[in-house]
């Protein structure tokens, strides 16, 4: 029998998590006292690792002013999710495309640039981390399109 295994990223894959992200990126840059980048230039990033991601939003930054903007991301979007401000409904279609692949023999695992810790906040919340054989992380991996 052959396996065949289904990688899904997260963030713009399976749920819809562009509000919070642009939300805690703008806050990141504020507390920082810089200017928050365009949305459009922020969704562009979605799934690169957090250290990554900033740098690229911060061509011209040094890795002191990188470091401390990512932390202030962590820190924002930590709060966020405390509070209850953060919403990352599934797309629709997933459950069921998740139902007809593993009906058809497929076996899956999620690759993404979210955190071990927001991976599974996500994966519990919708009752999804059993479906998953593989959780890789940007704590484990380098960014992509880095092929680990």
């Amino acid at each position: 029998m052959t396996n065949k295994l289904a990688l899904f990223d997260c963030d713009g894959t399976m749920v819809d998590s562009q509000a919070n992200i642009c939300a805690s990126m703008d806050l990141a840059f504020q507390k920082n006292g810089l200017i928050p980048p365009d949305h459009h230039l922020v969704r562009r990033i979605v799934g690169l690792s957090l250290t990554e991601a900033v740098g690229q939003l911060l061509p011209g930054g040094n890795e002191v002013i990188v470091a401390k903007v990512t932390q202030s991301y962590k820190d924002g979007f930590f709060e966020l999710r405390q509070s209850g401000g953060v919403q990352e409904p599934l797309y629709e279609g997933l459950l069921q495309t998740l139902e007809a692949l593993e009906a058809s023999g497929w076996v899956l695992g999620v690759a993404t640039g979210k955190s071990d810790r927001g991976l599974r906040h996500v994966l519990e919340t919708h009752g999804l981390l059993d479906r998953f054989v593989t959780l890789q992380t940007a704590d484990r991996h380098p960014s992509k399109p880095h092929p680990a």
